[in-house]
């Protein structure tokens, strides 16, 4: 009897002894797998400060580029998947072992014991999983920010709200390159988000007096706030939530982050991260961000930027005897980005009708001021439906009212420059037009750009007269009639033109038009071409149209590009090929993971849509006839498409021209729908 409890003493001693070897292992490999998450992501942040691995030449090649840190996560991600399969292999060795012992209490031991270690194994294979997981999604947003540590501009490892999600652009953008230090930073929504998530409420700051707009700091806890506004380059913390001044339009959507300090040093370029948080929320009650919230980085200089904007064209223009229909919008387009919350305040774009009457003299009209393309583009449209001569509500190809100016009518533009003080600094960022920097608009000398100046005028020579400095306008308290003297000087901007008492109601179409390009004359429609294959990852995606386009509408809810193949996937083929947007996101967008290649529908890096107005581009239907033409493009960003994937781009019945029809494709032969 001592002999056999001996026996087994030294049974349970040796297994015993495997079981602390196996665990001993299994410990070693979690933290082999850990530190090699780790190396494999902190590694890169030092080789590429140093010395270049030479994958930026692969792309010349055409050889894949993706990110070493990625190759490396998906590495572990196979041997843990080769580990869990062995475990669940010995779990299912045990279980045969324990079905066939047929009552051997020895191999129903042996058993037992496979199965206990099988699945101790298996948890531990779990948590070394669970372990790499929350090592990458905690580490990546700072190992992964600035494209310094070997990145490339733009990537974020979280988000993918850019176009896919809930927001429309953002300022810088992702992966631009010498931005000035006195940058503000711009965030344009395109639903209401809850303002008390974005500014802290109750903050009154000194910056905020006198604004009549939400204004206030950073919303979140004090050294956490709800937005991340981070130096990569010299540090890892965000600025503090009252080193930033917030203001937001009156609808909620639209958000300019002004840091009280300029970013970066004289000295040298930084690499800076923008985080807007999982805690912001949308007004509905939902959140706006999945977990980890959207990330995105770009490059500020070492300079300021102290250069005014200006107008580059003016829609619509007439010549004298010309009219122009009484369904247009009014569309400005600037050389750069502009301060998106003063661009949208009543009364810093003002049209009046002044038939009969001197400039400026006659009544307002009411509308509303939107802005687009990438914050380069405002558009007026007016508040007044329109009506036919029996007064009854007209019906577009949208199905739709569209909205009229004064018909038969003089119309007068201004675009007030902000308010500045003798070092031609602006005094109130809201006071009028003013750019990303805070440079308030250079309208022209004495504003000679407006009738005095018929050749500016006529010929669209808007930059004749400027003299690259802010002068600003005349203050507040001058009459409406005041903004238009001359006698100082006043970097107000405006134009007149004429209406008639007609609608112009067609539909605009995409056409082909003759572009030169040095000696070669291409063709160019839709860009790629339908069914084109092996196109760059980072192709820019184009349409061009017979007509000027509402900017407004080229959005990415308007214009958008799928993953034809994910989408088959999630929805099914019929119901992609009719899928329209919701209020929330699509399933395909919540339920996929933007840090993993080919998961989601929507470009993984986000995308955003610009757009460019052409007066010379030739049709080729009829030949060589001159174009007035809208191409739009949409934008993607690093890391761009997923390489060998099918992609289906669309564009909605919902885009529509400057008379406000919506667009047609005379392949369809009605308007085409989402």
């Amino acid at each position: 009897m001592q002999l056999l409890k001996q026996q087994n003493q030294k049974v349970r001693v040796k297994s015993t002894k495997r079981f602390d070897k196996f665990f001993k292992t299994a410990i070693r490999v979690i933290f082999f797998i850990a530190l090699i998450a780790v190396f494999g992501l902190e590694v890169q942040v030092v080789l590429a400060q140093q010395l270049s691995l030479g994958i930026e030449y692969g792309s010349a090649l055409s050889l894949a580029t993706r990110d070493v840190r990625e190759i490396v996560v998906s590495i572990i991600n196979v041997l843990l998947g080769f580990l869990g399969v062995a475990a669940i292999l010995i779990i299912l060795y045990g279980g045969y072992l324990y079905m066939t012992s047929g009552g051997d209490e020895s191999k129903i031991e042996k058993a037992k014991k496979i199965l206990i270690n099988g699945a101790i194994g298996l948890l531990i294979i779990l948590a070394a999983f669970g372990i790499v997981t929350f090592i990458v999604n905690k580490l990546a947003p700072v190992t992964m920010g600035p494209p310094g540590a070997g990145q490339q501009p733009g990537y974020t490892i979280s988000g993918g709200a850019l176009g896919g999600g809930v927001l429309e652009a953002v300022y810088p953008e992702p992966g631009a390159t010498n931005i000035p230090r006195n940058t503000m930073i711009m965030v344009m929504f395109n639903e209401a988000m809850d303002i008390d998530t974005i500014i802290k409420p109750g903050s009154n700051p000194p910056q905020c007096s006198g604004i009549t707009v939400p204004c206030g700091y950073l919303a979140g806890d004090s050294q956490d706030p709800n937005v991340k506004i981070v130096n990569q380059t010299e540090g890892s913390d965000s600025l503090a939530y009252n080193q930033v001044i917030v203001t937001a339009s009156s609808d909620h959507k639209n958000y300019v982050f002004d840091p009280i300090e300029y970013l970066g040093n004289a000295n040298s370029y930084t690499y800076y991260s923008v985080n807007l948080s999982d805690a912001i929320m949308r007004a509905n009650g939902f959140s706006a961000f999945m977990a980890g919230g959207y990330t995105w980085t770009f490059q500020v200089s070492n300079i300021l930027d102290l250069t005014p904007p200006f107008i580059t064209d003016v829609i619509p223009v007439t010549e004298p005897g010309q009219t122009v229909f009484k369904n247009t919008i009014v569309q400005i387009n600037f050389n750069e980005a502009i301060n998106v919350v003063a661009a949208g305040l009543p009364g810093n774009i003002v049209l009046t009708d002044d038939t009969g009457v001197s400039l400026g003299a006659g009544p307002v009209i009411t509308g509303t001021s939107i802005i687009s393309n990438l914050f380069k583009t405002v558009e007026f449209v007016s508040s007044e439906q329109c009506l036919d001569e029996f007064g009854n509500l007209v019906i577009n190809s949208c199905g739709l009212t569209p909205y009229c100016l004064p018909g038969d009518a003089t119309i007068t533009a201004l675009i007030k420059a902000a308010l500045v003080n003798t070092s031609h600094e602006v005094t109130n960022p809201l006071s009028g037009i003013n750019d990303a920097a805070a440079n308030s608009l250079d309208g022209g000398i004495g504003n000679t750009n407006d009738a005095q100046d018929p050749f500016c005028e006529v010929n669209l020579e808007l930059t004749c007269n400027l003299n690259g400095q802010a002068d600003g306008r005349p203050p507040d308290s001058a009459t409406l009639s005041d903004q238009f003297n001359t006698s100082t000087f006043n970097d107000n901007y405006w134009w007149r033109f004429n209406t008639n008492n007609q609608m112009d109601l067609d539909p605009p179409e995409v056409i082909t038009v003759w572009i030169e390009q040095g000696a070669l004359e291409i063709q160019e429609s839709l860009s790629p071409d339908d069914e084109s294959v092996l196109v760059p990852r980072n192709k820019t995606i184009k349409a061009i149209f017979d007509e000027y386009i509402m900017s407004s509408t080229l959005n990415t809810t308007n214009f958008k590009i799928f993953n034809e193949t994910l989408c088959d996937f999630y929805w099914g083929s019929d119901e992609c090929d009719t899928m329209i947007d919701s209020d929330d996101w699509p399933d395909e967008v919540s339920g996929c993971d933007y840090s993993i290649e080919h998961s989601c529908i929507y470009p993984r890096g986000g995308f955003t849509i610009s757009k460019n107005n052409y007066s010379t581009l030739q049709t080729i239907n009829p030949v060589g006839t001159l174009e007035e033409v809208t191409k739009a493009t949409l934008n993607t960003y690093s890391p761009y498409l997923d390489g060998l994937e099918r992609y289906n781009p669309r564009i909605t019945s919902d885009v529509k021209d400057m008379y406000q029809n919506c667009f047609f494709d005379p392949s369809v032969g009605y308007p085409v729908g989402p």
